[in-house]
């Protein structure tokens, strides 16, 4: 009878231990899938609106009059989908872009004429005729501004640019797409889809996008490549610059702000860039921090010089990451 019943109460103690053990186990599952809950949502809630170390303005806009076109690829207008992982794609690009140089054994871009820049032309019989600048972002894509394929026209660009205007690479446009809520200088951003993929070398491949929400000031440098569309001048050249706090610009921007402005305006102390003539980028402006191994991205579509003194810019942007959305959304369709 001892016996049974000491069986009997080991048995108990045993199926004690084991509910003590399933409740613990239930409970670490609980807080895993909480955890997992808190991660889902943060991932798939909206962007975020960019956080900026210093005060910045925003451009106001105007509605512009759409002009007919003629035998020029097709434009679209692409919608912009809700896509929760923006910039996911971005980054996957961009690290496709870095394998393929390395593989091939390509050396990156020091100094001169960047590999990525694009010349957008529309192309006659006998003659073409500058349209705007841009950025190779992919094989087969270029970043550009709407503004320049929304006037029309536009049927090819040139790559692998030397800065005596030269190109040693010509790519007919398949299509183009601008941003759907594209107005004036609202939305200015759009997408160029070439004939057939871009085989990269030395002197030809594409830029990183910038996808950081906030830009960082330490070491860093904006530059962008100058085209004159004249006959006098037959050279492209590169315009570099530090970016500083907007503090050194605030002061004489600010006398003449006409609107109320938001996270558009930057700070440049360019080294070669105060000379009258130079008004804007016209194409891509890049980001570089020289303490980050010195690699460029991509980080406005388009800019404008705002105002200025003797010493400092102000640069008005249209930001890539404001548009990885729609970039995104173009790559992908």
């Amino acid at each position: 009878m001892n016996t049974l019943e000491h069986k009997i109460q080991s048995l108990i103690s045993g199926s004690r231990q084991i509910e003590e053990e399933l409740r613990n186990t239930i409970h670490r599952l609980s807080a895993t899938v909480s955890d997992l809950t808190s991660k889902f949502s943060l991932l798939h809630r909206d962007r975020p609106l960019p956080e900026r170390e210093r005060p910045f303005k925003n451009p106001s806009t105007t509605g512009g009059e759409r002009r007919p076109t003629s035998l020029v690829p097709s434009v679209t207008h692409v919608l912009s989908p809700n896509v929760p992982t923006v910039g996911r794609l971005a980054s996957q690009v961009c690290e496709e872009i870095e394998g393929a140089l390395q593989l091939k054994g390509i050396k990156r871009y020091v100094s001169g004429i960047h590999p990525s820049l694009a010349i957008v032309e529309r192309k006659m019989r006998w003659s073409s005729s500058f349209r705007c600048m841009g950025a190779l972002i992919g094989q087969r894509f270029v970043l550009t501004s709407a503004r320049c394929l929304y006037i029309g026209g536009a049927n090819f660009v040139r790559l692998a640019n030397r800065s005596d205007k030269t190109s040693a690479i010509g790519k007919n446009i398949k299509k183009t797409h601008i941003h759907p809520k594209y107005a004036n200088t609202k939305n200015n951003v759009g997408v160029i889809e070439l004939e057939g993929d871009v085989e990269y070398s030395s002197l030809v491949y594409p830029s990183c996008l910038y996808t950081a929400a906030t830009i960082s000031i330490t070491n860093a440098e904006i530059f962008y490549i100058q085209h004159q569309d004249s006959v006098l001048s037959q050279t492209l050249q590169e315009l570099r610059g530090q970016l500083v706090p907007y503090s050194n610009c605030a002061t004489f921007a600010e006398s003449h702000a006409q609107d109320p402005y938001e996270n558009s305006l930057i700070c440049v102390r360019y080294y070669n860039a105060l000379d009258s003539s130079y008004s804007s980028s016209r194409g891509a402006l890049f980001f570089t921090q020289k303490d980050l191994s010195g690699k460029e991205r991509v980080i406005a579509v388009d800019s404008e010089n705002s105002l200025r003194n003797d010493v400092y810019m102000a640069q008005k942007l249209t930001k890539v990451y404001d548009y990885l959305d729609f970039i995104e959304s173009v790559i992908r369709s």
